[in-house]
């Protein structure tokens, strides 16, 4: 036989009396406690939490959602919330049974006492990775069991949203609605002030509609110099014109045989008898032949510079030509006039536009600040009106039970006790009354400090073993 089984054999076999006092110690105990104990009853409900609510035609925001499955941290804060001590309190005062004995008259020390007991068997879980919470309690009747769930259920349905949504939000949003409202009255107000003061309506209308027309007054200012500058290139032209005309001019002119000429030719012709008397009398070349010949030269040179008719009578009247350029003239001039003066004005339409728009930059910045100022109230009333108004309708929610939490499954009176398998029981009992008997016998053998075998000799002095005396009894 192996020295390891013998050594154990011998061990039990010594301590028999030991193991057999532990084994029924450890085991009887357990198995009459089995036997004898009441079924205890474990009744179960199923949460459904969601991470937002969310309906297929209704929330709180009007719009279609779909459901969130909620983080592990809401997970567990409706876990703490459903073991909360006011919760239990609400849900013990709801309770219409009584589970425990003798349970005071006054109603307060019965929910304190109750809300214990509650505690004592209540068992909440979480399914992993699900938004599902198990709500269970243990006892050892099956329909107060069942009655104690759905007393926690249907409390923590109403419990739920006097945790997340106050009862005064309602009163707040309408509250604030009330002062923005006033707010925005005076700001308003205001802006209707300053706004008459500065004759200002529409900044951004009015200062673009006012350089538009300062720009069309200097488009025709430029064109009105343009015009001046034409204007007096034609008055220039016209005196030019004028200064060359003749004030009169001859309507009717008699022409008449010219009798400077006539009495030069007479002359002529006297002269002409003289040189031919003379002729015969003297040579040519005697001075005075030769002085009558030169003065009839004379004669007849001036007599080719005489014209052969000049003028007898002559009419004059006033020159139309001259008539006409001065009419242009004067009508030129009044034009000019008109445009010098249509400059001025336009030079100072352009003044009073620049004034306008230095001006209207000027209220701009406070006009703006106003107009934000209003804007910025008129938001803020519009989201305090829509917050109001989601606020009311989630207080309705919630009081209809349209909550982020909802009962998939009820509790039922369960049809057999929880965890209880008698056998299975009696036989741990057994098999943990004789490991705990050995254990417990080889703890006293190894406590006792000597050799109990041959080998513990053999191991120690290195030498072998002869014989060996098993057992003394001493009488």
């Amino acid at each position: 036989m192996n020295e390891s089984v013998r050594e154990f054999l011998h061990i039990l076999f010594k301590r028999k009396r030991f193991v057999g006092i532990a084994f029924l110690a450890i085991s009887i105990p357990i198995i009459v406690f089995t036997l004898v104990r009441a079924p205890k009853y474990l009744a179960r409900a199923k949460l459904l939490v969601i991470g937002s609510r969310s309906y297929l035609h209704l929330s709180p925001q009007e719009t279609r959602k779909t459901t969130q499955i909620p983080e592990a941290q809401v997970i567990f804060a409706e876990i703490e919330n459903l073991q909360n001590r006011s919760f239990l309190l609400a849900a013990a005062r709801r309770l219409q049974v009584d589970i425990v004995e003798d349970a005071p008259t006054d109603p307060e020390d019965r929910a304190r006492v109750t809300a214990a007991a509650i505690r004592l068997g209540l068992q909440v879980n979480a399914f992993p990775k699900s938004p599902m919470i198990e709500v269970a309690f243990l006892h050892s009747d099956k329909n107060l069991a069942a009655a104690v769930v759905n007393t926690l259920v249907d409390t923590y349905l109403e419990y739920h949203p006097s945790l997340y949504e106050s009862p005064e939000v309602a009163t707040f949003f309408d509250k604030r609605k009330s002062e923005l409202e006033s707010q925005l009255g005076a700001a308003e107000s205001e802006l209707d002030d300053y706004q008459s003061r500065t004759g200002i309506v529409d900044l951004d209308q009015q200062l673009d509609e006012t350089v538009r027309q300062m720009m069309a007054s200097e488009l025709a200012m430029k064109e009105t110099v343009a015009l001046i500058a034409q204007t007096d290139e034609l008055i220039g032209e016209l005196e030019r014109t004028l200064a060359n005309e003749p004030e009169r001019v001859a309507s009717d002119v008699n022409m008449v045989n010219n009798p400077v000429a006539r009495a030069l030719e007479e002359r002529i012709g006297i002269l002409t008898v003289e040189l031919s008397d003379l002729r015969q009398k003297y040579t040519e070349e005697d001075r005075r032949v030769r002085d009558k010949m030169r003065q009839i030269a004379e004669l007849r040179s001036q007599v080719a510079e005489q014209p052969q008719r000049i003028i007898g009578t002559e009419r004059f009247e006033r020159n139309p030509v001259r008539q006409n350029l001065e009419e242009e003239l004067h009508r030129a001039r009044a034009n000019r006039e008109a445009l010098l003066a249509k400059k001025a004005s336009l030079e100072a339409t352009v003044t009073t536009y620049r004034e306008r728009i230095q001006e209207i930059d000027k209220h701009g910045s406070p006009l703006r600040s106003l107009e934000t100022n209003v804007t910025q109230l008129q938001a803020a009333l519009n989201a305090a009106i829509e917050d109001a108004h989601e606020a009311s309708l989630s207080m309705e929610m919630s009081a209809n039970k349209l909550d982020t939490v909802r009962v998939v499954d009820r509790a039922y009176p369960p049809p057999t006790p929880s965890g209880e398998n008698t056998l299975l029981t009696i036989l741990v009992a057994l098999i943990a009354g004789a490991a705990l008997g050995i254990a417990g016998a080889f703890g006293l053998e190894y406590l006792y400090q000597t050799y109990h075998f041959g080998s513990d000799i053999e191991r120690e002095l290195e030498l072998p073993v002869l014989g060996l005396i098993s057992d003394i009894r001493t009488s």
